[in-house]
């Protein structure tokens, strides 16, 4: 888009408006992703998580930040074991020692105690 088209329209910035554009091809992305997993109905959890705008189609997540933060762990937990379902999957951790503790269970995934 050329900066005197946006101007004269009293538009945001060509840079707001490129970010905004790349936000939405994020979420789209995302989007697709999760609907391959049958997940697409966790899209606002992502989009939280990520700081992308959440669609007007989704409902918003009007949950206490404890539950969002649970919520988001067992999304991630979710979509790591659809993937590992349909191909192999690795997963490099790096600095576990810095994690916070609620996600070791997940890092872990049945090795309680490792901590």
């Amino acid at each position: 888009m050329q900066p005197g088209v946006v101007e004269p329209l009293g538009a945001a910035s060509t840079e707001e408006l490129h970010s905004a554009f790349l936000d939405e091809e994020k979420v789209a992305k995302l989007e697709r992703a999760l609907t391959l997993y049958g997940m697409h109905e966790m899209l606002p959890l992502f989009t939280a998580l990520l700081s992308l705008p959440t669609p007007p189609q989704y409902s918003p997540l009007n949950l206490t930040p404890q539950k969002q933060k649970e919520r988001t762990l067992q999304a991630l937990l979710q979509l790591w074991v659809a993937q590992a379902e349909r191909q192999a999957t690795v997963s490099v951790w790096e600095d576990l020692r810095w994690a916070d503790p609620s996600w070791r269970p997940i890092m872990l995934n049945g090795r309680p105690g490792y901590f």
